[in-house]
């Protein structure tokens, strides 16, 4: 038989190598496990958070602008009214000083809704508005050379003419009457900026029918303020760095937690802004993703999603994250709203302390690796 004349291996060398590779493959699995788990755990802390924020949004938004429903709801009705209900609708068009009466107090009641108005198909319009300093009447009929604006006291007070305007106001020519007049049905206009505050507002316009069903005689609106859906968003705190926006059907923002105006002045008007120009990143990187990849696939099946950025060594091994994790969904619909909500955070926000953790660890083990070496080299 042959013998074996090679080289045979030094048992030192081989028993540590072998009690090393023992002790440290295990460590690596359980590792791998534990970091596996936690990545699962943040995820649904990440999802829990998030979507618990934008619940709140959602519900006390909804609220916020159901106001503006409950406040034409005591003058017409959500349905469309028959017999004397029709008739008594149909009445507020033509007596004013009812009308006058029953808008002194509800703009008291709801401090969103602070301006009630109507205009008829003649082109009259009558108006109420809580403002700061008392309550404002401005009226206008056929043949009037300006709208009126009249400071009350009370209604039916005529005292203090305030001013004359000295174009003619035809309501019929305004933006929540003819969306009135071409649904024909309660609905919201598209966002705006106020003329006189730094916020934003919003119309709610009901046409009125004549007996015919087809024929509108007019069309009742409020203004509500939605300085209250910034409030709101802002207060919501999800992490660290995270942002809250809505967004309208147009992709201009409505309200956001990040602190900048939303709107830019231009030739003396105001420009409502997207988020493609905000000037918080979180906004833009977010929606521009959210919009090139995932806007028809999220409108339909919303969740939570990771959007990815520059990425580097660190990412790759788990030491690190450059990545967003971001939430839309849909708002509004109960109002026949196309908006949009959006909570966006850093995941690093989340997994901070597990990639500490994997830090740790992996210096441990690099640690183990070096020293098992250095045995190794000493025995042999």
């Amino acid at each position: 038989m042959k013998s074996f004349s090679g080289r045979r291996l030094s048992i030192g060398p081989t028993l540590i190598t072998a009690l090393v590779l023992a002790a440290l493959i295990p460590a690596l699995l359980a590792a791998w496990l534990l970091s596996t788990n936690s990545s699962r755990s943040i995820n649904t802390l990440a999802e829990n958070a998030m979507s618990q924020a934008a619940h709140r949004v959602d519900v006390g938004a909804l609220a916020h602008l159901g106001e503006s429903h409950t406040v034409v709801n005591a003058l017409v009705p959500p349905f469309v009214a028959t017999g004397a209900e029709a008739e008594r609708t149909r009445n507020w068009l033509s007596d004013t000083t009812a009308f006058e009466t029953m808008a002194y107090a509800l703009t008291q009641q709801s401090p969103n809704v602070p301006y009630l108005y109507m205009g008829t198909a003649d082109g009259s319009f009558f108006g109420l508005e809580r403002e700061d300093h008392g309550f404002i009447v401005r009226e206008i009929r056929p043949g009037d050379s300006g709208r009126r604006h009249f400071l009350i006291e009370q209604p039916g007070d005529r005292s203090t003419l305030v001013r004359t305007e000295t174009h003619i106001y035809d309501p019929r020519k305004r933006p929540w009457y003819q969306l009135a007049m071409s649904t024909g049905q309660r609905t919201f206009t598209d966002v705006y900026r106020s003329a006189v505050k730094a916020q934003f507002d919003l119309t709610l316009a009901h046409p009125i029918f004549d007996t015919d069903n087809r024929t509108i005689l007019g069309v009742v609106a409020v203004d509500m303020s939605l300085a209250r859906l910034t409030d709101l968003i802002r207060s919501s705190r999800i992490s660290e760095n995270a942002v809250t926006y809505l967004v309208d059907s147009q992709g201009l923002l409505v309200a956001s937690s990040a602190e900048e105006d939303l709107s830019v002045e231009v030739n003396n008007k105001f420009q409502r802004l997207s988020p493609l120009q905000s000037q918080d990143p979180l906004v833009r990187e977010s929606f521009t993703q959210l919009s090139a990849q995932y806007r028809d696939t999220l409108r339909h099946n919303p969740g939570l999603v990771r959007l990815d950025t520059a990425s580097d060594w660190k990412q790759w091994l788990g030491l690190g994250s450059n990545r967003l994790i971001a939430l839309q969904r849909p708002f509004g619909q109960k109002y026949n709203l196309n908006w949009q909500l959006i909570v966006v955070a850093p995941e690093s926000d989340f997994t901070y302390q597990v990639i500490q953790a994997r830090k740790v660890a992996l210096a441990a083990l690099a640690a183990l690796i070096a020293l098992a070496g250095v045995l190794a080299y000493l025995v042999a």
